[in-house]
C-alpha cells in the first residue's frame, strides 16, 4: 500500500519537485467538540420546530408529512457529517514537498481532488495536538466549498500520528525554502 502511495505521489508532484514526506490521516471514528455543539444546536432547533408544529396543529390540519421530512433532515445531519468526515479521511493522502503541501482526496464516485497550499515564511499554521494524534491546519488557505451544518473545516494535515515530525519539516521549509534533500 505504501508503494502505491509513493507511485501516486510521483504522478501529482511537478517535475524536479522533491517529496519530503507523505502519509495518511488516522482513519478512526471520532467526534469533535464542534460536532457535539452542532448536535446540541440541532436538538434545540428540533425541539423548537416540534413545539411550533404542535401549536400549529391546533389551528391547522395535521402536518405529519412535513414533520417526518424535518425529523429525517435533523436526525441525519450530524451523523452524516461524522460519516462524511471519516469517509473523506479514508480516501485522503498528504504529500509535503519543498515548496507546497498537497492534500489529495480520491473518493469513488466523486473523483480526485487536490488542494495545493504554498509553503512560504508567511504561511500561517495552526497546530492542534491530541493525545495520540495531531493536526496541522492552514487557516488562511481556501476552504472546502460547503458543510452540511456549522463551520467549514480548515484545510490541512488532519489527525497525524507523526504530527511533530511533519511540523518540524514545515518549519524547516519556512526558514529555508531551498530544501533539496529528501527528509528521513
Amino acid at each position: 500500500m505504501e508503494q502505491a502511495l509513493a507511485q501516486q505521489a510521483d504522478r501529482i508532484v511537478e517535475p524536479g519537485e522533491v517529496v519530503l514526506w507523505q502519509g495518511r490521516p488516522d482513519r478512526g471514528v471520532f467526534v469533535t467538540a464542534s460536532q457535539l455543539g452542532r448536535f446540541v444546536r440541532t436538538v434545540v432547533m428540533l425541539g423548537l420546530f416540534v413545539y411550533i408544529l404542535a401549536r400549529l396543529q391546533k389551528s391547522l390540519p395535521p402536518l405529519w408529512d412535513v414533520r417526518v421530512i424535518v425529523l429525517f433532515i435533523f436526525f441525519q445531519a450530524v451523523p452524516s457529517e461524522i460519516i462524511r468526515s471519516v469517509w473523506r479521511r479514508r480516501h485522503t493522502r498528504y504529500v509535503l514537498c519543498a515548496r507546497r503541501a498537497l492534500i489529495v482526496t480520491d473518493q469513488p464516485g466523486f473523483g480526485v481532488t487536490m488542494q495545493s497550499i504554498p509553503l512560504t515564511k508567511d504561511t500561517v499554521l495552526e497546530v492542534q495536538q491530541g493525545r495520540a494524534v495531531g493536526s496541522i491546519l492552514f487557516p488562511n488557505a481556501p476552504k472546502r466549498g460547503w458543510s452540511l451544518i456549522g463551520e467549514v473545516p480548515k484545510p490541512g494535515f488532519e489527525r497525524l500520528a507523526e504530527a511533530a515530525q511533519v511540523l518540524s519539516l514545515i518549519r524547516q521549509i519556512q526558514v529555508n525554502p531551498q530544501i533539496n534533500e529528501v527528509a528521513t
